[in-house]
């Protein structure tokens, strides 16, 4: 009990009792511009603006429990209720919302008290985000709590892309924190007439610009050898069967594909990628040829494409509920290529009624390599592990529907950032969200609003390039944590040792 009444006194007092300080909001206010920033994409200059009041009162030693509190409530709200209960049962999206504020504050004070020196305050709270960022996107338990990507900007195609490309997002992120938190310290500094520190700041600037945009352009992408251009449409809208077909799973097929016919119209193409939406059934105890297929083999070969869509995939002989998939056909005119397994499935809900996959296979055609990533695969490492198969193209069957307009705007960053980092060109094609049709560089050429029904073609040359990413990037990113890990708990030791 007094413990408990310890750690009120300590922790919690104080931090409603700051609310009678101006600065208290100024937190709350810089938290609300660097959520902005990173949910619209026309205003993602705020995200910049936003981050700059916490990193110069760190640079200041001036940073506080209740402000690092206040400054991530708006981004933990934004979570809890409009992602998060999309995902998980509404109590634990409450739950976690209300206490990652604190565990962010605790080990944010924690962290930062371990940096005196002059360099420390500059690298302290830039630090400590890049390990909350990648150990939240990155490290097995924690990924499944799905949060927001803190780069989530360069979707507007901003100078940091080529950095991403090489570095990837979360040492990037490294970069421009560290970047803003001298720039705030700088101006500052001009403000009050500080000009025997300029100097060093300047040189300090300098160094992160030639690792910003210097190095990235010269080494961290590869010059593509086009092949055969390929014409990729990406379909977006919900149709749902117009009959009952008790189990005439074929001309439950042919009804659906007769909607999403309406849909496409007379567009031509040379590969269609449907959303994650059902066209059919698939029963894996058949061969290909089986007669549950024929009406979406029938489709090809009207449109004479390749055709990537989603069915429910189950042994229908055994009916066991281990045969049971969230699986994408992917198929020709002639001969059904291959099937793609949903290797990550969302938490309680599909993981309920599916099975994972395991395999990552990559698919040859007269236009190139090209794997598949459904939905939810593309938060994981699904991307990485298909480019490093060979997949020259990304296509990505989605489905937002039921979620709200904050998560959809979101989740659209996934497909842009794997884009970037991995140097291969993604089509995402979504059920009720946003698709999206994107350049190997991120760059997206075509979009689809949420709510909007339609389809977006784009003709890609595919090539064989590694981003600097995929051949240094994950390494380095992955060594800089360990060590920023090791000289945290190094100086806490020390510090433990000094009192």
């Amino acid at each position: 009990m007094n413990e408990k009444a310890s750690l009120w006194e300590r922790v919690w007092i104080p931090r409603f009792r700051a609310l009678k300080k101006p600065d208290a909001y100024l937190y709350i206010l810089a938290g609300v511009l660097t959520m902005i920033g990173l949910w619209l994409p026309p205003l993602n200059f705020l995200f910049y603006i936003g981050l700059m009041y916490p990193l110069y009162r760190s640079v200041q030693r001036q940073l506080t429990d209740y402000g690092l509190f206040y400054y991530f409530i708006p981004y933990s709200l934004v979570l809890g209720i409009g992602v998060w209960n999309e995902i998980f049962p509404w109590y634990t999206g409450i739950l976690l919302a209300l206490t990652l504020p604190d565990l962010f504050a605790r080990l944010g004070m924690k962290g930062r008290q371990c940096f005196k020196s002059v360099i420390g305050d500059y690298i302290a709270l830039p630090l400590l985000i890049y390990l909350f960022d990648f150990g939240m996107q990155k490290l097995p338990l924690l990924r499944q709590i799905h949060m927001i990507p803190l780069l989530s900007v360069i979707y507007n195609h901003t100078a940091v892309l080529s950095t991403a490309s090489f570095f990837g997002p979360h040492l990037t992120l490294f970069f421009v924190l560290l970047f803003l938190s001298i720039l705030s310290a700088l101006v500052f500094d001009i403000l009050k007439n500080l000009p025997g520190r300029n100097k060093v700041h300047m040189a300090i600037i300098l160094t992160g610009l030639l690792i910003l945009f210097i190095i990235p352009n010269f080494v961290g992408r590869s010059q593509p050898k086009a092949s055969k251009p390929v014409t990729v449409a990406a379909v977006q809208g919900m149709v749902l069967p117009t009959g009952y077909f008790e189990q005439d799973y074929e001309a439950l097929s042919a009804n659906l594909l007769e909607g999403y016919n309406k849909i496409i119209g007379q567009e031509k193409a040379d590969v269609f990628v449907f959303p994650e939406s059902l066209t059919g059934m698939y029963d894996s105890s058949k061969d290909f040829d089986q007669p549950f297929l024929q009406s979406i083999r029938n489709y090809a070969k009207k449109k004479n494409a390749y055709i990537a869509c989603w069915v429910n995939e189950s042994n229908y002989r055994t009916e066991s509920e281990d045969s049971k998939y969230s699986s994408c056909i992917f198929l020709n005119p002639e001969v059904v290529v291959g099937v793609t397994r949903k290797r990550y499935l969302v938490p309680f809900s599909e993981d309920s009624r599916f099975q994972p996959g395991i395999d990552f296979e990559v698919y040859e055609t007269p236009y190139g390599r090209m794997g598949i990533s459904i939905c939810y695969d593309t938060n994981f490492d699904t991307v990485e592990r298909l480019k490093k198969n060979g997949a020259q193209m990304i296509l990505a069957p989605f489905n937002d529907t039921g979620f709200g307009e904050i998560y959809k705007n979101i989740h659209r960053y996934y497909p842009v950032i794997k884009a970037i980092s991995c140097n291969v060109p993604v089509v995402q094609a979504n059920t009720d969200g946003i698709s999206s049709l994107i350049l190997s560089n991120g760059y997206v050429v075509k979009e689809l609003g949420s709510g909007q029904t339609g389809i977006i073609s784009h003709t890609f040359d595919l090539s064989d390039s590694f981003s600097g990413y995929m051949r240094f990037g994950r390494i380095i990113e992955t060594v800089v944590f360990v060590l920023a890990i090791l000289l945290l708990v190094y100086r806490r030791k020390n510090k433990a040792t000094d009192q």
